[in-house]
């Protein structure tokens, strides 16, 4: 029973996500000229997101070899 109630809450949850970000198209004004005559106006500028990406990156590899490195440490056999 427990189960089934987490699996429900879960279905809830993906389906209210879906619905939540659904966009109703084909209105008056909405054009795809990308143009300023629609309802919403022009595009707005693009956001660099790969301006500091490098940071990341090296984050992510010193997370991946302290991980590796305890993995290892836990399994190292004895003896």
């Amino acid at each position: 029973m427990k189960k089934l109630f987490k699996i429900a809450i879960l279905i809830y949850f993906l389906f209210t996500d879906f619905i939540l970000f659904a966009q109703i198209g084909g209105g008056p004004g909405d054009d795809d000229d990308n143009g300023s005559t629609g309802l919403e106006g022009g595009d707005p500028p693009a956001a660099p997101i790969n301006v500091r990406l490098w940071i990341f990156i090296i984050i992510g590899i010193a997370y991946a070899f302290l991980l590796f490195k305890r993995i290892n440490k836990i399994n190292k056999p004895r003896g």
